[in-house]
């Protein structure tokens, strides 16, 4: 059954700053709707990625310590829809800490996720001593 906003005149917030009745209510139904089709993401470190049985085909795991999303075939662990990956190198503003899964390029050894799952050691180039690039600083996609 197809799902329907509440109508385009329907106020989205009430006088007090509040989400109105209508709106809650298509957003949790949207919600069960994205739930029951993708299924729930659950939380899981890269060490506890378990093997799955095939009729868990569709599952997704969120890998905290990589800050990647997974998915679950039926027979091995892929990146999920929409996840870039790893092991590519991008710059960002000195200053700036993109956060988990990413590392700065100063030579040292590091892990990478693959998609399958499992960790690469790699060697980081020394490229990322901020400064370097001028105002960029390199850092690496765990």
């Amino acid at each position: 059954m197809p799902l329907s906003a509440p109508p385009i005149r329907t106020a989205f917030l009430n006088k007090d700053g509040t989400v109105s009745q209508p709106w809650v209510k298509w957003l949790q139904e949207t919600q069960t709707i994205v739930n029951s089709s993708l299924g729930s993401v659950q939380d899981v470190r890269q060490a506890n990625l378990p093997t799955l049985p095939a009729s868990s085909a569709g599952a997704l795991y969120y890998v905290t310590d990589y800050d990647h999303l997974m998915y679950w075939t039926g027979l091995a662990w892929v990146w999920a829809p929409g996840e870039n990956g790893s092991g590519y190198i991008t710059n960002f503003p000195q200053g700036v800490n993109p956060g988990m899964g990413w590392h700065v390029c100063d030579g040292s050894l590091q892990s990478k996720l693959n998609a399958d799952g499992t960790l690469t050691q790699i060697q980081l180039p020394l490229m990322g001593v901020a400064g370097s690039f001028g105002n960029l600083t390199a850092y690496f996609r765990q």
